[in-house]
């Protein structure tokens, strides 16, 4: 048997904060809502 890899698109259903927002200022407004996440990046540092 032979495998190969490739890409598969996967569709993932995001919120658009903006268009929450325009619809429900008010709700858009409480900080209860939101969620923070801290992805990591790698990111090249210049020594001094």
């Amino acid at each position: 048997k032979k495998h190969i890899v490739e890409w598969k698109e996967i569709p993932t259903k995001r919120l658009n904060s903006k268009k929450f927002a325009e619809k429900y200022p008010q709700i858009a407004e409480d900080e209860e809502i939101y969620m923070v996440t801290t992805p990591r990046r790698l990111i090249e540092k210049e020594i001094k």
